[in-house]
């Protein structure tokens, strides 16, 4: 279906028409000047087709010129939206910064002000700087000197660390020795209480050192080294004590008064001191031979009458410096008792 002509244009041809038909129907032209008229008609015909399509195109460009119109029109609204929202931040802005001059100019305020107390300070601290500058030299001297001492103290601190190791073994030791020798000394009195009751045996216990103190008339007859029968018995109870006794040495000492060998001895004993010897080795063999005390751990030693613990003077005095010792002195320690 074709486009509808523009009124003015269907009105021109139809003129032409009616014209054409008039001329024919009165029959005064003839039917050549018919045809031209036609071919005119047709040409007009074609030129108005073309007339035709040019407005055509011409309402569908105003068309789309009004669309952009439109969108125009709505972009101008927009935009004039976005202008007023400028303005209204650009005087935000404008304020903003109105505000912050002023604050510009206050912080300009305070730093010139600070500046000036920054000055002041580090002439301050410039000379503060030349003082605590000799100070430090003097502090440094101090800790050089303070280092050393240190170092000497730590190697103080090691040694007596060691020695206090030591010590500490030592007497871990000796708390063990004395333990044992407490044991050792309840035994015997325990084993020998009828003899101490009746004063033939003294035990007396000094740390770790134990002593068995035998009168000699429990032992041996004036002048003589052989052990009597009721010596035997009480050194056979010591020997079976000292045989479970394995950290001790054992020292048999020999004691006598001041009275001088009898003149029928003296060619056996010149002296007390090889009384005192041979008792105490009398002792000794014993307690090897018949006490089966370990003979390693024994020693026989005279001290005639140089060791007393009594007058001499009285014969009270004289019995008791007339002894037999049994020391008990601890092998890893002695020489400290000593």
């Amino acid at each position: 279906m074709g486009r509808p002509l523009h009124p003015r244009r269907a009105g021109v041809r139809g003129a032409v028409l009616l014209a054409a038909v008039a001329l024919l129907a009165t029959g005064c032209v003839s039917k050549k000047a018919f045809v031209a008229k036609s071919q005119e008609l047709d040409a007009a015909t074609a030129a108005l087709a073309k007339e035709r399509e040019r407005a055509a195109d011409l309402d569908a460009q105003l068309a789309a010129a009004r669309g952009e119109v439109a969108r125009l029109t709505s972009q101008l609204a927009e935009v004039s939206s976005q202008r007023e929202t400028l303005a209204r931040q650009l005087a935000l802005v404008q304020e903003s910064a109105s505000q912050k001059d002023v604050n510009i100019r206050q912080l300009t305020t305070r730093y010139d002000g600070l500046i000036k107390d920054l000055e002041r300070q580090k002439s301050e601290l410039s000379a503060r700087a030349s003082d605590l500058s000799g100070r430090l030299a003097e502090a440094e001297s101090q800790l050089a000197s303070l280092t050393a001492e240190r170092q000497r103290l730590q190697v103080d601190l090691d040694a007596m660390r060691a020695t206090l190791g030591e010590t500490q073994a030592q007497l871990a030791e000796r708390e063990r020795a004395l333990r044992d020798t407490t044991a050792t000394y309840d035994k015997l009195v325990a084993d020998l209480k009828g003899e101490i009751a009746e004063g033939q045996v003294q035990i007396t216990q000094l740390r770790d050192r134990l002593t068995v103190n035998l009168v000699d008339k429990i032992l041996f007859d004036s002048g003589s080294i052989v052990i009597k029968p009721r010596g035997r018995e009480v050194l056979q109870k010591v020997a079976e004590v000292l045989r479970t006794v394995s950290d001790k040495r054992i020292q048999i000492e020999g004691h006598t008064d001041n009275v001088p060998i009898a003149a029928s001895l003296q060619s056996r004993f010149p002296t007390n001191w090889e009384l005192a010897a041979a008792r105490a080795t009398a002792v000794a063999r014993f307690l090897q031979d018949q006490g089966g005390v370990d003979p390693t751990r024994l020693v026989a030693t005279g001290y005639g009458e140089y060791h007393p613990v009594a007058s001499n003077d009285t014969p009270e005095g004289r019995a008791q410096n007339r002894r037999i010792e049994i020391v008990l002195v601890p092998l890893t320690l002695e020489a400290a008792v000593q």
